[in-house]
């Protein structure tokens, strides 16, 4: 490494490291609903049918930590519980995934003394923990042909109130698979393509409290 290149990696980490210092940090929690359905598209003979489930109401909470880089920016990475999953026609036949979510969110916000409106938007990394059909719980051959793991985005936005050491807040984001959830090899044979896709909105209330104040 010539003596420029180690100049800058050494000028990029000060200027992060200051910035992180000089970082406004609140934590916080959430808590809510998310209206999860499940999208499934089955292509075989040169033939394709999808279909999406009815919504099934599940609960999200969640804790995070907003680093605010400036008056207008910050990035918020979140620790979420979340079920997910699809409801049909009977209340015995919904489809819960209990998930735990890693959303890494940037977040831009605009306000005045009292008020304030955000949008955020970022990747989400998960893993489903559990799972049930009704009053059935998921074992661990019941896994098999799907994919626990999940990539995905959030998009949403919200208002706060400001109060004297944080602000309270009402949070709405729609939430979505990237990679397809079902493992097409563990499923039978005939089936060419099988995809399996989460979505849902997510509604919830919370406070993040400012360090330092």
């Amino acid at each position: 490494m010539t003596l420029i290149k180690r100049l800058s990696v050494v000028a990029v980490f000060f200027i992060v490291t200051c910035g992180l210092l000089t970082a406004q940090i609140s934590i916080g929690a959430r808590g809510g609903f998310n209206f999860a359905k499940e999208y499934a598209k089955v292509s075989y003979g040169g033939e394709s049918e999808s279909e999406t489930s009815e919504v099934m109401t599940g609960a999200a909470f969640a804790g995070m930590v907003e680093i605010g880089l400036s008056k207008y920016f910050a990035i918020q990475p979140e620790l979420v519980f979340i079920q997910k999953g699809g409801s049909g026609k009977n209340e015995d036949e919904d489809v819960v995934f209990n998930h735990i979510d890693f959303p890494l969110l940037a977040k831009f916000k605009y306000g005045s003394e009292y008020f304030n409106v955000y949008a955020a938007a970022g990747p989400t990394f998960g893993y489903a923990l559990s799972g049930k059909n009704g009053d059935y719980k998921f074992k661990d051959e019941d896994w098999e042909g799907y994919n626990r793991f999940e990539i995905g985005a959030s998009l949403g936005g919200g208002l706060g109130l400001n109060l004297k050491k944080g602000t309270a807040f009402l949070d709405v984001r729609y939430q979505f698979s990237l990679n397809n959830l079902a493992e097409v090899s563990a499923i039978e044979e005939d089936y060419i393509d099988v995809t399996i896709k989460n979505r849902g909105v997510g509604l919830t209330f919370g406070y993040l409290h400012r360090l330092g104040e």
